[in-house]
């Protein structure tokens, strides 16, 4: 194997990482139509999408942190562990906490109603998607 140079990346881990990100979709998808207790389900169910679903189960997770993992190594390699965690605090923490505020409520939103709990609207809801239970 060459030697890497200090600039160099393995291109084919950006792609194992392509390929765990582009099932994402998909497979959350699938979710609503399998009886595997998602949030949302939808009325008709389906044993179709088990069996691929089964197979992505069992190493799309552990293909994304060990590729996250390698990168990580990389990146400490280039820099100090503090100097890393800012730019992870910055590059992961904003969209954590915009998904926290922006995406995860409407699902909540959904569930709930879909399960017979009424609010007035999806504005009357919000304050209480911070509530417990």
């Amino acid at each position: 194997m060459a030697l890497l140079t200090q600039n160099s990346r393995l291109f084919y881990f950006d792609w194992l990482r392509v390929l765990a990100f582009s099932l994402l979709v998909p497979y959350h998808a699938g979710l609503l139509f399998v009886d595997w207790g998602f949030h949302i389900q939808n009325p008709v169910l389906t044993e179709d999408f088990k069996p691929p679903m089964l197979f992505v189960n069992q190493w799309r997770l552990p293909l994304l942190f060990f590729v996250s993992g390698v990168g990580t190594c990389f990146a400490l390699r280039r820099r100090p562990a503090r100097a890393y965690l800012r730019d992870r605090l910055r590059r992961l923490g904003i969209p954590l906490v915009a998904g926290i505020l922006l995406v995860i409520p409407p699902q909540v939103y959904i569930e709930r109603i879909s399960h017979g709990v009424a609010y007035a609207s999806y504005l009357g809801f919000y304050p209480h998607f911070f509530e417990a239970g």
